[in-house]
């Protein structure tokens, strides 16, 4: 844990970590765990269905400015961290950006986006703006840290995201072959790709190959086309998992498939690899970094169902690689475990205080 003198100092800025159904929140439920105490300042919620009201919305954002006030006035922060991505989430987050700026705090910037390159040279003023402004940019894959490098930005380092530590490592008897995607349902995340391949390859695919989908988003969507494709019988759809049940399906997974069109790491990739599950993915953002081809994994490129068959069946007959490439992802998860992430934060932290 890091220590509580410096604790007293952090102040946390991003969505509600109690409610954990988003990347940055399920992130913060994580990193709540590093401090004592934390200071946090929600901006937003995201309920597992993924609803909430525009009203609700803007009472949460107006409320977390004026405690961000309030904390800047009244408390003995030092330095202030805010989560952000791209888009209008970088927008909201820069409201408390440049309130911090304005109290002289120092400014961590947490960038978690797979398309930051895009969402930068479309606005490139902005951006700069507010990097400007801050005294640390973090980046969770050294490609986004190189990129901001090379237009001209010096503030910047790259702190990978923490994982769930696996709870244990006991994988039970099984007669499928079970695939598994844990993540938001919509189309960047190439969930209806996976669909369409096995509607496309279904004559050809083992019998026994079952798809386990784990997620929120569209899922209306998702399962209208799941019965529009007549695949009921091979996909199964949980809805959003977390806690025993989400250790379950890791431990009955053979092969976990994340074939993204954007990533800016791949935490569910992680999480899968400390359960030593073979992976095929992308060869997008910062997934080559976690994903070495034929090493810990398959890498395909994005939106090629044929590649991603093709992967499928290379792993489906033969244990012995998904086992080969299975252990070698669990020491690439390794540098990703909490305590290891928590010290590098620390780190940061001691070197903007001194």
């Amino acid at each position: 844990m890091i220590q509580e003198k410096i604790s007293n100092k952090i102040l946390t800025i991003g969505p509600d970590y109690r409610y954990p159904s988003g990347g940055i929140a399920k992130l913060l439920n994580t990193y709540s765990q590093f401090f004592n105490p934390f200071n946090f300042i929600s901006t937003v919620r995201i309920p597992l269905n993924g609803k909430e009201s525009v009203l609700r919305k803007i009472g949460i954002l107006i409320t977390g400015l004026f405690r961000m006030i309030r904390f800047c006035c009244l408390s003995g922060i030092h330095i202030v961290h805010v989560h952000t991505a791209s888009g209008f989430t970088f927008y909201r987050e820069s409201l408390f950006v440049m309130l911090a700026y304005l109290f002289h705090k120092k400014i961590v910037l947490h960038i978690h986006s797979g398309s930051l390159a895009e969402f930068y040279r479309a606005n490139p003023r902005m951006l700069s703006f507010i990097f400007h402004r801050v005294d640390r940019v973090i980046t969770i894959a050294k490609v986004w840290e190189s990129f901001l490098r090379e237009e001209g930005f010096t503030n910047v380092t790259t702190i990978g995201n923490p994982i769930d530590l696996p709870i244990s490592y006991t994988p039970r008897k099984k007669s499928n072959l079970n695939l598994l995607f844990f993540g938001k349902l919509c189309d960047n995340k190439g969930i209806y790709d996976i669909l369409e391949m096995l509607y496309e390859y279904k004559a050809s695919l083992p019998d026994n190959l079952q798809l386990i989908v784990g997620g929120n988003g569209e899922v209306d969507k998702f399962l209208l086309m799941v019965n529009d494709l007549g695949l009921g019988s091979k996909v199964d759809f949980c809805g959003w998992i977390v806690g025993e049940e989400k250790e379950r399906l890791l431990l009955d997974t053979d092969i976990y498939l994340q074939p993204s069109y954007t990533e800016a790491l791949g935490i569910a990739i992680l999480e899968a690899m400390s359960y030593r599950i073979p992976v095929i993915a992308s060869h997008v953002g910062g997934i080559p970094e976690i994903v070495h081809n034929g090493r810990n994994g398959i890498l395909i490129a994005p939106g090629n169902k044929k590649q991603l068959y093709q992967a499928i069946m290379q792993l489906a007959d033969n244990p012995e690689e998904r086992m080969r490439l299975g252990n070698n992802g669990y020491e690439v998860s390794k540098s990703y475990y909490p305590d290891y992430i928590e010290k590098q934060i620390e780190k940061l932290y001691i070197s903007l205080l001194s």
